[in-house]
Order: structure tokens, then sequence, then C-alpha cells
């Protein structure tokens, strides 16, 4: 206990200096209090602990660019996340979350959200206003539809659906991508095509489209993760 005490003091004090903070692998059950006093974090690694919560103090880290949070046991993100005005990337795969926060919108510079593997039922309306994002992994979690302004995205290229409880996709998605209308820049789609291909609603020439890459249920990898530092 006392040697993880000592690597977390070192890393938080190089982090200061830095602006870079790693804390996988470290058995954390709370975010540590000092963490929240560096108010220079650009990136925050959080990736495999035993983090339930984040405390809604979290907003205090406005120059926060990248949090990863994935592999942990969280219930919930704190509203407070939506208060971060750099946050590029959000990657909270593999938690148990049922929701998201309704404000996510606010992330208006968010360019990529990762929340695949949880237990997400819907996405927030609000998320067409992350007008930047152009990276969504919504994979394995228990959607049953999608935000009708989800094709509004304009910048988004790759979005992941694979394994849930979708038979149809957005009118404004399916729109945009034939029409160039909207989410002209998708380039690369995975879902179930098998379950779509099914629904009287999907436009048969989207399910055929030349710059969409549609998956079967039996693939069911999801993309692998970069190295990463060692843990504490």
């Amino acid at each position: 206990m006392g040697n993880q005490s000592s690597v977390l003091a070192k890393r938080t004090e190089r982090a200061e200096k830095t602006g870079v903070l790693a804390l996988r692998d470290c058995g954390l059950q709370a975010l540590p209090e000092r963490v929240l006093t560096i108010r220079s974090l650009r990136v925050l690694d959080l990736t495999n602990n035993k983090l339930v919560s984040l405390p809604s103090t979290m907003g205090r880290l406005v120059e926060l660019k990248d949090l990863s949070l994935d592999s942990n046991k969280l219930l919930s993100l704190p509203a407070q996340l939506c208060m971060l005005p750099k946050l590029e990337t959000l990657s909270a795969g593999n938690n148990a979350l049922k929701a998201l926060p309704g404000a996510l919108g606010s992330l208006t510079r968010l360019k990529r959200l990762v929340v695949s593997g949880n237990s997400l039922t819907e996405l927030p309306d609000s998320l067409c206003h992350c007008t930047a994002l152009q990276v969504l992994d919504a994979s394995h979690n228990r959607l049953a539809k999608l935000p009708e302004s989800l094709g509004m995205l304009e910048e988004l290229v790759d979005l992941r659906l694979l394994s849930n409880d979708l038979t149809s996709l957005p009118g404004s998605l399916g729109a945009g991508i034939l029409n160039s209308t909207y989410g002209s820049r998708l380039l690369f789609l995975v879902c179930i095509a098998g379950e779509l291909s099914r629904h009287p609603t999907i436009d048969p020439s989207l399910l055929m489209h030349p710059l969409l890459l549609l998956r079967r249920a039996e693939s069911t990898q999801g993309p692998r993760s970069a190295a990463q530092p060692s843990a504490c």
C-alpha cells in the first residue's frame, strides 16, 4: 500500500509539470483528491481500476483534452464532465453505464466518444450538438434506437454499433449518406447488417453503399487499444 502511495505521489508530481497523468492498473477505488488540484492536466488515464463513481469536482479540470475511463465499474458519469470545454476524447468502455449525461452536447470539441461494453439503452438527443465528433463507438450495449438527429454530425467518419438491439437507423443518417446532405464524411459503419436488412424502413441502397462496411453479428471483436504505460 505504501509503495502504491509513493508511485501515485511521484506520478501526480510529474503530472503537474507535464500535464499528463497515467494511473491505469492502480487498483483505485476513488480518484485521489490531489488529481483534481492539477488544473493544467491535459491527459488523464484511469483505465482498468475499480472506480464506481467520479466526483462532481471533475469539472475543475478545465484544460483536460483526453479522459480514459475504460474497464472500471462506473455506474454513471457526473454531469460536470460536460463542463470541460477542451475535452476531445472521452473513452468509458467496459463499465456499467446505463445512461450518459443529458448535457453531453455541451462538449462541442469532442472528437472521439467510446462507450462500448456498457448497458446503455439510448444516447442523449444532445449528442447532435457535438459537432466535432469523428468517432462514436457504442457497440455492445442495449440500444434499441438512436437519436434521429445523429445524421447531422457532419464530421462523423466512424460509427460502431455492433451488438445492440437496433432494428433501424435514423432517417437522417440514411438520407445523409445517400444524398450527402448530412454525414457526408461517414466512411465506416459497423452494425448488424442482418438485422437491419430485415427491417422495412431501411433503404436497401444504404446496405450496399460502397463507402460503408457493415459487419455481421459474428464479428464481435472490438478495437484494440494501443500499448500503455506499466501498472502502479
